[in-house]
């Protein structure tokens, strides 16, 4: 429940302007988009912890990171946002992999780091 909080807030923050050209088609596979939308929402979660001063250069950062390791660019990206801007109920179902994509991360490392303490 919590990862469908910030990403809901985080998806209505970055992505206010609507779409006006119905015809966009998606650039990025989905299961791409799924793997950068996870990763997106980790980097967000990282820059919740730095200075005010430093958030925007971080982001800047992390994001053109995010998009070397997929191969994809900003403006793919932000083209394809705005695809699921104008249709709601492929994000939400986007999301909900992305969402079970975290859960599963999220319970990976907690059982690492149980197993690292042990030994």
């Amino acid at each position: 429940m919590k990862y469908q909080t910030i990403s809901f807030l985080f998806m209505m923050s970055l992505f206010m302007a609507s779409c006006e050209d119905k015809g966009i088609s998606l650039t990025i596979p989905d299961d791409v988009m799924r793997k950068v939308l996870a990763d997106v929402h980790m980097a967000e979660g990282a820059i919740l912890n730095v200075r005010y001063e430093n958030k925007d250069s971080m982001r800047e950062v992390y994001y053109s990171q995010i998009y070397e390791i997929h191969g994809i660019s900003e403006e793919a990206f932000r083209s394809d946002m705005e695809y699921y801007q104008d249709r709601p109920e492929e994000l939400e179902d986007l999301y909900e992999l992305v969402i079970k994509d975290l859960v599963e991360l999220d319970t990976r490392l907690k059982k690492d780091n149980t197993e690292t303490k042990k030994k």
